[in-house]
C-alpha cells in the first residue's frame, strides 16, 4: 500500500513513531546513508544495543544474501570487496533477486497503488499505473520493483513480527525510498509521480478490485468510503 510522502531533509524527516521511536530512528539512521554510499557512523553499536536493531540487521542480511556463499556467487561481485558496508549495488541486486521471487497481478484496481492477497499469494499493482515515469533529464524508469519491495517488506512485517499496519509500513516505505535513491533516482520526482496515481473514493475507475486483496491497510486508515466503494466493486 503505498501512502505518504516523505521528505528529503534530514530535518524533515525527524518523526517518532509511539513504542517504537528507538527502533525507527535507528533504521532511518541506517537506511538514509545508502545513497551517500557510506557506512553511517556508529553503525556496529548501533545493531547491538537491542530493542529489535540486532534482529533488523540479520533479517536485512538475509535479504540481501548476505552469506558468504550467496555474496561470493553474485554476478559482478568481487571476494575482495567489503559488503557488509551499505552498498547501492547489493541493494539494487537483492530487490531484483525478489521481484522473481514475486507472483504480480496488474490486472486490479487497487486504490493505493499497491497491495497483497489475505493468503500472501500474490502482490497487487494498480493496473492503470504507468509502468515507468519520466524523470527531469527526459529518462524513463521502471517503477514495480520499488513497489514489490515496500509490500514484501510491509508484509514480512506484520505477519513475522506482528507490527502494526502503520509502523510496517513506515519502515517499507523507508525500504522503497533506499530503493529509489540506491538506483540513483530523486525521491521527490518518484513520489510525485506515485501521488498522481492514487484512487480516491471518487474516482470512477474503481471497477475491479480483487476479492481477495488485504483490507486490513484500508481499515486502519478508517477510509471507509473508500472501502465501500472497493466493496462494491470486488471481483473473484
Amino acid at each position: 500500500m503505498y501512502l505518504g510522502w516523505i521528505p528529503d531533509s534530514n530535518a524533515q524527516s525527524r518523526f517518532s513513531l509511539k513504542n517504537s521511536s528507538i527502533f525507527i530512528t535507528r533504521f532511518s539512521y541506517i537506511s538514509n546513508a545508502v545513497h551517500q554510499h557510506r557506512k553511517p557512523e556508529g553503525y556496529p553499536s548501533l545493531l547491538n544495543q537491542g530493542g529489535g536493531g540486532t534482529k533488523l540487521a540479520k533479517s536485512l542480511d538475509r535479504l540481501l544474501g548476505a552469506g558468504q556463499g550467496r555474496r561470493n556467487n553474485l554476478s559482478g561481485h568481487h571476494k575482495n570487496s567489503n559488503d557488509t558496508l551499505i552498498s547501492s549495488a547489493m541493494l539494487s541486486d537483492a530487490i531484483s533477486e525478489l521481484a522473481k521471487k514475486v507472483a504480480l497481478d496488474r490486472n486490479h484496481d487497487i486504490p493505493y497503488l499497491a497491495g497483497y492477497s489475505v493468503d500472501r499469494s500474490k502482490i497487487y499493482i494498480d493496473r492503470h499505473l504507468q509502468r515507468t515515469y519520466q524523470d527531469h533529464l527526459g529518462k524513463h524508469h521502471e517503477v514495480d520493483k520499488f513497489l514489490i519491495l515496500h509490500e514484501a517488506t510491509e508484509m514480512a512485517l506484520i505477519d513475522l513480527w506482528k507490527l502494526h499496519y502503520q509502523h510496517a509500513h513506515q519502515i517499507a516505505l523507508r525500504a522503497e525510498e533506499a530503493a529509489v535513491r540506491a538506483a540513483g533516482l530523486q525521491w521527490r520526482e518518484y513520489d510525485a509521480f506515485m501521488q498522481r496515481w492514487i484512487k480516491r473514493a471518487d474516482s470512477e475507475k474503481i471497477t475491479m478490485v480483487p476479492a481477495t486483496l488485504d483490507l486490513i491497510p484500508y481499515l486502519d486508515e478508517d477510509d471507509s468510503e473508500l472501502i465501500e466503494v472497493m466493496q462494491r466493486a470486488m471481483v473473484p
